[in-house]
């Protein structure tokens, strides 16, 4: 339904809008940008989601931040008033963990990553070493000299780390020199969202420099990859076809959605714009550009659903 439409969301009737959110079952939803913003809730947020959980809808919360744990994610997002159950939030330092202890990793795990990351792995019996300061010296031969590689590491997992450095690359890329060591990555953000002149580098940045001196690729387990949709159809027989996913990113969050086969609403924020939407859409319906990640529709706020959900007469 509406597929790669870039559909205005606040164009649909009534009877249209029932007939969308019967096609869905979950409600799997970015959270940074969509649901709160520099530490506040965006406005109506919270009613919006709570009231499709009170409909019917399951839903789940997907946030690239691996720095914190999701006991952390659970009590911020409470605090906000949204309703919500530990085991619903999908935390990529949660998906590294989980896919590790999946496989039964039993092995050590070198971590590139801050607390949040250390603490999920610690939550499933995983043992890892790395997180932390590893400074590099001037004096590059020395550093070589120094540096020690456990032999017992079969696992790289990079995250976002404020103490990444020349050592721990040095480290990642002669670990995974052996073809048997895990490579995965919580995501592949290149930078934070947010607005200001300082850009914050994500772990993406890392995981490129990693990447490029090891000549392997990581698996990625956050956005954009699959193993999302993996995860729930495993764990909690969710339906891709039958899922929207929300984000406000159209180069991060979309292709989430388009590579698990969900259906998409884009919330509209200062990284992306109508404008933007609708231009990519005309290139895409000349086929003057071959990227086809559009939304299935968009709006400008997640609480331009309420209305909608409030006209029950309309349900069918």
């Amino acid at each position: 339904m509406y597929n790669l439409s870039c559909t205005d969301f606040l164009s649909l009737t009534k009877l249209e809008f029932w007939r969308f959110c019967n096609s869905i079952d979950t409600v799997l939803t970015s959270c940074e940008g969509v649901l709160w913003k520099n530490e506040k809730e965006i406005k109506g947020s919270s009613a919006t989601l709570n009231r499709l959980r009170e409909i019917g809808k399951q839903i789940f919360f997907i946030t690239n931040n691996s720095m914190t744990t999701r006991d952390e994610f659970v009590k911020r997002a409470q605090n906000f008033g949204f309703i919500l159950h530990k085991n619903e939030v999908i935390s990529t330092s949660y998906l590294a963990a989980y896919y590790l202890k999946s496989k039964n990793f039993s092995d050590t795990a070198y971590a590139i990553g801050s607390r949040g990351l250390a603490k999920e792995l610690e939550a499933v019996g995983i043992k890892y070493i790395g997180p932390g300061p590893d400074p590099s010296g001037q004096d590059l031969q020395k550093l070589c000299d120094d540096a020690y590689l456990d032999p017992n590491v079969r696992a790289v997992v990079v995250g976002l780390d404020e103490h990444f450095s020349f050592m721990k690359l040095l480290k990642a890329a002669s670990y995974l020199k052996n073809p048997e060591c895990e490579f995965i990555a919580v995501n592949c953000e290149k930078r934070k969202s947010g607005s200001g002149p300082i850009i914050v580098p994500g772990a993406g940045a890392i995981l490129t420099s990693i990447e490029t001196c090891s000549g392997r690729k990581a698996t990625i387990l956050g956005k954009s990859g699959t193993f999302v949709a993996d995860y729930l159809r495993k764990q909690y027989y969710v339906d891709s076809q039958r899922t929207l996913f929300i984000g406000n990113r159209l180069e991060n969050d979309i292709p989430l959605g388009l590579n698990c086969g969900f259906q998409t609403l884009l919330i509209l924020s200062e990284m992306t714009q109508k404008e933007m939407c609708k231009r990519k859409w005309l290139k895409c319906k000349k086929q003057e550009i071959e990227d086809q990640i559009l939304p299935n529709l968009f709006t400008g706020a997640l609480e331009d659903l309420l209305p909608y959900l409030t006209l029950t007469e309309y349900k069918i």
